[in-house]
C-alpha cells in the first residue's frame, strides 16, 4: 500500500473493525497519523534498506534496521507489535522500538530525496551516486529538505554512517573524492532502482508526493523555500502522464535547471 492509498486503507480497515495494532511502514512522515485520525490504534514504522523487484522476487540491495515506534503512552511495547518484532528477529532482521521515530523518519526522507533524481533521469541508485551531477542536485534538495524540516520544528538524526549535514558536504566533491574516499556511498546492488523509478517503469502513480513533495509542503507552511523539490516533483507528475516511453532527462541537464533556480548553494 502506497503513500497516497492510506487514507483509502485506513477506511478499509475500520469497516473491518479491527483492533489490532496497524504499523505503517511506507514512505513519508504522515501515514501513521492519517491511520491514527481514521480511528486505529497506529504506529509509525520505518524500513531503512532498499528493495526491488526483479521478474516475481524482491531483492534487498542495501542493509539497515526495521525500526518501529513506541507510542508515548506505552510503558513497554504492547503483545501484538512484541510478537512483530520477535517474529522479524528471528527471521534475521535488526528491529528497533524508539520513540523518537519522527526524527528517525525525518532523517530516511532526506536520503529519500534521492528516489525523486533517480526517477527523473532513469538512473539506478548506484549509478546516481557515481554521478556528480547527480549527487549535487541531491544535495540542495537535501539542504532544502533540512531547512523546511528544521523550520517544522523536527531535527533529523542520522540514518546510516554520516549525518546528513556532513551528506551534503561531501556529495558535491569530485568523483575522485567520493567514490574513493566514501566507498561506502555505493556498496548497493547495482541492479537497485529507486521505488518511485520502479512505479514509472511499470505505469503506477508515484509516491513523489510523501517523499520530495513532502519537503516543498513543509517549506509552504513555514515559509521556507524548496525550488528544486518542487522541480522535481513537477517533473515526475509529468512523466506519470506518459504512456510510452519515459522522457528521462540527464543529470547534467537536471543539475542546469536546479543551478538556473538560483537556489543559494554553492555545489
Amino acid at each position: 500500500v502506497k503513500s497516497q492509498h492510506t487514507k483509502d486503507a485506513a477506511e478499509a480497515l475500520v469497516t473491518a473493525e479491527t483492533t489490532a495494532p496497524v504499523v505503517s511502514f511506507q514512505n513519508g512522515l504522515r501515514n501513521a497519523s492519517i491511520l491514527r485520525d481514521a480511528g486505529l490504534d497506529a504506529r509509525a514504522g520505518m524500513i531503512s534498506f532498499n528493495v526491488f523487484r526483479q521478474g516475481p522476487h524482491f531483492v534487498q540491495a542495501t542493509s539497515g534496521p526495521i525500526s518501529i515506534q513506541k507510542l508515548p503512552n506505552e510503558k513497554s511495547t504492547c503483545q501484538a507489535v512484541g510478537v512483530m518484532v520477535e517474529v522479524l528477529r528471528r527471521s534475521g532482521e535488526k528491529v528497533e522500538v524508539r520513540s523518537d521515530l519522527l526524527s528517525t523518519q525525518a532523517g530516511k526522507l532526506l536520503l529519500n530525496l534521492n528516489n525523486g533524481i533517480c526517477a527523473a533521469t532513469g538512473l539506478g541508485i548506484a549509478e546516481s551516486i557515481r554521478s556528480r551531477d547527480a549527487r549535487r542536485s541531491l544535495a540542495v534538495c537535501m539542504q532544502e529538505g533540512m531547512q523546511a524540516l528544521m523550520a517544522a520544528g523536527i531535527q533529523p538524526t542520522t540514518v546510516g554512517r554520516l549525518s546528513p549535514r556532513m551528506l551534503t558536504r561531501l556529495l558535491p566533491a569530485p568523483n575522485w573524492i567520493v567514490l574513493n574516499f566514501a566507498p561506502g556511498l555505493i556498496k548497493i546492488d547495482e541492479r537497485a532502482r529507486s521505488s518511485t523509478l520502479q512505479d514509472l517503469e511499470a505505469g503506477k502513480p508515484t509516491e513523489i508526493d510523501a517523499l520530495n513533495g513532502e519537503i516543498v509542503a513543509l517549506a509552504q507552511r513555514h515559509r521556507t523555500k524548496a525550488p528544486a523539490n518542487k522541480l522535481i516533483v513537477d517533473l515526475i507528475h509529468s512523466m506519470e502522464q506518459i504512456s510510452g516511453d519515459l522522457p528521462f532527462i540527464t543529470p547534467q541537464k537536471l543539475w542546469r535547471q536546479i543551478e538556473s533556480l538560483r537556489v543559494g548553494y554553492e555545489l
